[in-house]
């Protein structure tokens, strides 16, 4: 049965769902999945897909995360959450592997988006505390350049509100760098999508599209990663809507990790930022679960 884990600071609170697999699962790896922005730990499990269901069926417990300010959890008292939560991530993981997992094997993080950035701030900062076998960041591409898409319209109006409200009607573009759609994503899927995403938390992505957010980022955060990284996007992101597009910008991002003893990339064919819902999914978890059974078989 899955067990539901806290941990709160004076700033932030944050909880996990930890899914057991049994077995020798205390021998392998925690897999901690870390959603991104506008959604919750339903992104990674839903009637779409449910990844700790196919994670534990491969023999690994699972800890599926929900952020601060996502899925019941209260906004961070903070303007920069990015930069102060993962000491509390630290103190959560560390909780579950040792009251639940057992306390050998390591942790492996594995992000989406804003969850990827998260995983690999956690890396930087945390990595002394954690026992941490590597990393799995998709979709997190550094620029300095704002992505055009409408959801950033709302970041600095109306301060009242601590999140971004969902559109009634994505836009076209929005539903083509999000999703894929319709290349990748069926527009009739779109009512299953209820309750996987919700408003954007403001501070947070006030925080991540700031110039000194660039620059900390990519020469604080980037090279001080010192675990085996694995580097994805998809053909269609929140920066590009071509793989031609694509490539520079994401190799660039690649070549930030200095520290890495190793690096894989991929960028993916046939998908969109939000991979996981496309009809290629597949090709995504093929190399994530890879990744993970070469750091942890």
């Amino acid at each position: 049965m899955p067990i539901t884990v806290y941990a709160e600071n004076d700033v932030a609170t944050t909880h996990g769902i930890f899914h057991p697999a049994g077995g020798d699962a205390v021998n392998k790896a925690l897999l901690v999945l870390i959603h991104g922005g506008g959604t919750n730990a339903t992104y990674f499990d839903n009637t779409f897909h449910s990844i700790p269901a196919e994670l534990n069926a491969l023999g690994y417990n699972v800890l599926n995360v929900n952020r601060p300010g996502y899925g019941s959890n209260p906004v961070p008292n903070t303007d920069q959450p990015l930069r102060t939560c993962s000491p509390l991530y630290a103190k959560l993981f560390n909780d579950v592997y040792t009251s639940h997992h057992g306390g050998s094997g390591g942790v492996i993080l594995i992000g989406h988006s804003l969850g990827a950035a998260t995983s690999l701030i956690i890396a930087a900062e945390q990595g002394n505390s954690l026992p941490l076998l590597g990393v799995s960041a998709l979709g997190i591409i550094p620029t300095r350049a704002r992505p055009d898409i409408s959801l950033f319209e709302g970041i600095f109006a109306d301060d009242a509100v601590q999140k971004i409200p969902l559109p009634e009607v994505p836009t076209a573009t929005d539903l083509k760098l999000f999703m894929g759609a319709p290349d990748f994503f069926d527009l009739a899927d779109l009512p299953r999508l209820e309750g996987i995403f919700e408003g954007g938390l403001k501070n947070e992505l006030k925080e991540w599209i700031q110039p000194d957010a660039y620059e900390w980022f990519t020469k604080d955060i980037a090279p001080a990663v010192n675990v085996p990284l694995q580097f994805m996007a998809g053909e269609v992101e929140l920066q590009w809507d071509t793989l031609e597009a694509g490539r520079p910008l994401f190799d660039a991002a690649a070549r930030l990790f200095t520290s890495v003893p190793s690096i894989e990339t991929h960028l993916l064919e046939g998908g969109a930022h939000n991979f996981e819902f496309s009809r290629n999914a597949d090709r995504l978890r093929q190399k994530r679960t890879a990744f993970i059974k070469r750091l942890s078989p």
